[in-house]
Parts: structure tokens; C-alpha cells; sequence
């Protein structure tokens, strides 16, 4: 499937290629009636750690949101940033509305809470650093895609603007 493609590789590709390697090991994992963990070299963990996210735009609501997922055990929780307006993201206004309210929430919630937001690589390097030099040291635990993945080179640079720990990868493609 990759090889016979004239533009190789790609996210539309991948996500093919990976959905059908997904759905071969289920097919093969039902037919000799084993779990497809024992296909790919057996059972790794008891447990995988996850998160959850809130669904609101920064606000108060959003943090009482944050508080009852909390209360019902989950000691992750992931933000989403200032949404767009009329379908036009515009970074500075996200960041500018975004920043207090995250501040809120560690606040509000407490150290023993991992915090995160998601920007879903819309930002460019130089407002990524904005953004985390915004904020105290320790508001964020983690800050998902923040750039696009095409040039490691500009997460190299990044990682010098900030102490923050990103959670990359999602884009990856091959």
C-alpha cells in the first residue's frame, strides 16, 4: 500500500495503512482466540495511564468542570485554549484570554493535579514560547502539539524557550 502509492507516505495514507493493520491483528486475535496484546509480544502493564479533558472554553465554568472530573478520580486533566472565532484562529487573542484562567485552575485545583492544554499545533514557535513565558513556573504539566511536526528542528529551538514538557506525536506519520 505504501509502495504502490505515487505521493508515499502522508497522514490520509498512514491512517489507512494503520486502520487495516489494526483490523488484520483483530481478525487474527479472534480466530485463534487470544488477546492481540499476546500477538505483539504479550502483556506490558496492568494499567495505562490516561487523562481527561474538559470541554469548555477557559472560564470559570471550565475549572468547576476540572474539579468535578477530579472528584470522580482523575488526576490528569487536559484544557483546551480559546476557541475561534467565525472559524479564524487568532493566536494572541487565544493566548491573551487562555493564560489567566489556566493560572486559575492551578490555583484552584492544587499541585497534586496534573494539568495540561492542547493547542492543537496552532501556534508558531515564537508565540509557544509567549505562552509559557506568560504563565509561573509550574502552571502547566504538559503542553500538547503546540506546533506543527513537519521541522523537529523548531521543537529543538523551542525546547530552549521554555521549561515546559510537550506532548508530541500525535501527528507523526510514518
Amino acid at each position: 500500500m505504501y509502495r504502490s502509492q505515487y505521493f508515499e507516505g502522508g497522514r490520509v495514507l498512514q491512517a489507512a495503512i494503520s486502520a487495516i493493520d489494526i483490523a488484520l491483528h483483530d481478525i487474527k486475535g479472534k480466530a485463534l482466540n487470544v488477546p492481540v496484546y499476546d500477538l505483539l509480544g504479550g502483556k506490558q502493564r496492568e494499567r495505562i495511564p490516561t487523562f481527561a479533558s474538559t470541554s469548555l472554553a477557559p472560564s470559570q465554568e471550565m475549572i468547576d468542570q476540572a474539579k468535578d472530573l477530579v472528584a470522580k478520580g482523575w488526576g490528569v486533566i487536559r484544557f483546551f485554549p480559546e476557541g475561534d472565532k467565525d472559524g479564524i484562529h487568532e493566536p494572541r487573542e487565544s493566548i491573551a484570554k487562555t493564560v489567566p484562567w489556566l493560572i486559575k485552575a492551578r490555583e484552584q485545583l492544587g499541585e497534586g493535579v496534573v494539568l495540561g492544554i492542547d493547542y492543537h499545533h496552532r501556534l508558531s514557535v515564537a508565540e509557544t514560547a509567549s505562552f509559557c513565558q506568560k504563565m509561573p513556573s509550574g502552571t502547566l504539566d504538559f503542553l500538547e502539539e503546540p506546533i506543527r511536526d513537519e521541522t523537529p528542528e523548531a521543537y529543538e529551538s523551542l525546547r530552549t524557550m521554555t521549561d515546559v514538557p510537550f506532548a508530541i506525536g500525535e501527528e507523526f506519520a510514518s
